[in-house]
């Protein structure tokens, strides 16, 4: 019998506040050793040359920090512990580590030969479960099977999707509805970040400068556009100010308390001092719901879908806004080791909150966004609509109810490299709908490097333009001008053209999408998911890209300037579909037998190219939607 998987037995321990435990295992060296997973982190989607890389999972509001495995933890928003691996038998295994509390990997990866993960978390038990196959996606589809089948996004969902944090009256958001028609570029959904909102209290509508918005919606509705509002989760503390959220959620006791188990616990969001509500008590899902329908009856405000964000769940306080509310012994200081290197309150409401069930934050903190988007969907689902909810925070089973997106990335070339393998990481954990805030959400956008993101983040499940107010404006139309000399081609043109192509593949989108919520399985994914026995398929993987089984995406995603990329083909015959040749499909088709020899195509990748291939023997369903001047997914 081969060990695939060894548990060292000098290091396993198991007390109240400390679970400890190591296993070793032999990786393919063929292969670029590819060891993967243990989410959420930003940067490579390999962990490489580890020699005691420190990777902690606690859920934090964290900008994108490149994870390098050097404390202080670059955790990020989500806590998706698990990871996986190609042994030198050539076969796919994934260990799920199913405990929720804050958790250290410590990898070494010892020159590619085996593997050594070092398991500390804070608490709970040792419960594992172990995963095989021939492909990723056996273990994927393996996982997800306990985990739960990702939830099928609307039709409309893979339409082009359009938000900023800054556009500050209801006039800046009607004007980007209308410069998406006059620049004829196809939009199925508009957003609202949290402008709208009155002195940012959630479910409110800001009268003065958000009091049109109900109306706006109803109009861009009625055009077959959709709309999806953001909502932070903490209410702000306004007492005797007739603010419905908090005194209903007072009414139904539903926050999250103090250790003594009476008042709420005070932590801090965009409007200050705020509580939190307790999605373990069994009030908490009708108090949701009826602030939903609140923000309904009360403003006539309808919605598509919702976004739930800083649901980690995140402060602007360190633990506690009211530092008195800190019990003398604090389980922050009860712990015998800090995963992270780094205080467990840092951006996070306090650790000794106290849950209904008597779990403290310390216990479900990892969790909180799990019964929240739970309760949302389940919402959209009574209003009779198919359940699209993205969520910032995310741990595993959040793809039985919503999606996740990458978060508060930056305007750099690194970033839009990352953003492939964060998409690809996603994959991993069951939640393939997926994308990033195209562009950057913060720095300043050139026109070379918002059209190349664009190129790349059509093709992305989730495509969705995004920044922040101390940004510049980056919607596609702000683009519109030239960036070669004696050509009238403009940046808006190239991110248009882009935008169309999305929709020609919309419906194969769809399709796809149906298998993988029937069956689970990856849609964006890079070549070895499909080729796991090709060891070029393990490099390049930011250039090519697989969408589902059948198509191949050949993007230049680690330059901006004209030039020619080498891109990799698995054996197997090739026909370019995008851009469509003016020549017969046979022409347009090639065979690789998987080797760089023959797999290797040089291509020109100037400023307004990328490729799709189609593989021979599948069948894409799509639509000619520059002939059908497509503007949305219904029209």
């Amino acid at each position: 019998m081969k060990v695939l998987f060894q548990s060292d037995p000098n290091k396993l321990f198991l007390t109240k506040f400390l679970v400890f435990d190591s296993g070793i295992f032999n990786m393919n060296q063929a292969n670029d050793n590819p060891l993967m997973g243990m989410g959420e982190r930003a940067g490579d989607l390999y962990f490489k040359n580890e020699t005691g890389g420190l990777h902690s999972r606690w859920a934090h509001d964290a900008a994108n920090p490149i994870d390098d495995g050097l404390p202080p933890g670059r955790n990020m928003y989500g806590s998706q512990p698990m990871y996986i691996y190609q042994s030198n038998t050539t076969m796919w295994f994934m260990v799920f580590n199913s405990n929720p509390y804050a958790t250290d990997f410590i990898v070494s990866t010892n020159n590619g030969t085996n593997a050594n993960i070092t398991t500390v978390t804070i608490g709970g038990l040792i419960e594992k479960y172990f995963f095989r196959g021939r492909k990723p996606d056996d273990v994927i589809m393996k996982y997800t099977n306990l985990t739960g089948n990702p939830t099928m996004p609307p039709m409309w969902a893979f339409g082009w999707q359009q938000c900023r944090f800054g556009w500050v009256t209801d006039t800046v958001w009607e004007f980007i509805v209308n410069s998406y028609e006059e620049f004829a570029i196809p939009i199925d959904t508009m957003w609202a970040d949290i402008d709208y909102l009155d002195d940012y209290r959630i479910f409110t509508i800001a009268e003065e400068s958000y009091g049109r918005l109900p109306e706006l919606v109803n109009t861009i509705r009625q055009k077959n556009m959709t709309f999806v509002p953001i909502m932070d989760v903490g209410v702000p503390v306004r007492r005797n100010e007739g603010y419905v959220a908090l005194e209903r959620g007072l009414e139904d006791n539903i926050f999250i308390k103090q250790s003594t188990g009476v008042e709420p616990l005070t932590a801090g969001v965009w409007g200050n001092n705020a509580y939190f509500p307790d999605f373990f008590h069994p009030n908490a899902t009708s108090y949701w719901f009826g602030m939903w329908d609140y923000l309904l009856d009360h403003y006539g405000l309808e919605i598509d879908g919702i976004w739930i964000d800083m649901n980690e769940a995140s402060t602007h306080c360190d633990g506690y806004c009211i530092p008195d509310e800190r019990p003398k012994l604090s389980l922050r200081n009860q712990a015998y080791y800090i995963p992270g290197q780094r205080d467990l309150e840092e951006l996070s409401i306090g650790v000794d909150g106290l849950h209904y069930n008597g779990f403290h934050e310390y216990d479900a903190h990892n969790t909180f966004c799990l019964l929240q988007i739970k309760a949302t969907a389940e919402y959209l689902i009574k209003q009779g609509k198919r359940p699209y909810v993205l969520s910032r925070g995310n741990y595993p089973g959040l793809q039985k109810y919503g999606y996740h997106w990458i978060g508060d990335n930056w305007s750099w070339v690194e970033y839009m490299i990352a953003s492939v393998k964060n998409v690809y990481e996603y994959q991993l954990f069951g939640l393939p709908f997926m994308g990033s805030d195209l562009c950057g959400f913060n720095g300043n956008a050139a026109g070379d490097l918002c059209t190349r993101w664009h190129q790349l983040g059509t093709l992305f499940p989730f495509a969705r333009n995004h920044n922040q107010n101390a940004t510049s404006p980056q919607e596609p139309f702000r683009f519109n001008y030239t960036f070669r000399e004696g050509d009238d081609t403009t940046y808006t043109d190239l991110i248009r053209i882009a935008i169309q192509n999305r929709y020609t593949y919309i419906r194969y989108y769809y399709s796809q999408f149906w298998s993988i919520t029937e069956f689970g399985g990856t849609f964006f994914k890079p070549l070895f998911f499909e080729f796991p026995e090709d060891p070029n398929s393990y490099n390049d993987i930011e250039r090519n890209i697989l969408l589902g089984n059948n198509l191949k995406a050949s993007v230049e995603t680690t330059r901006l300037t004209d030039g020619d990329t080498v891109f990799y083909f698995p054996q197997g015959t090739w026909c370019q579909v995008l851009p469509t040749l003016a020549v017969s499909y046979t022409e347009g088709c090639f065979s690789s037998d998987g080797t760089l020899a023959n797999g290797n195509r040089t291509m020109q990748t100037h400023m307004e190219d990328y490729y799709i291939h189609q593989r021979n023997g599948s069948v894409v369903p799509l639509q000619n939607a520059t002939y059908h001047n497509t503007m949305n997914t219904k029209q």
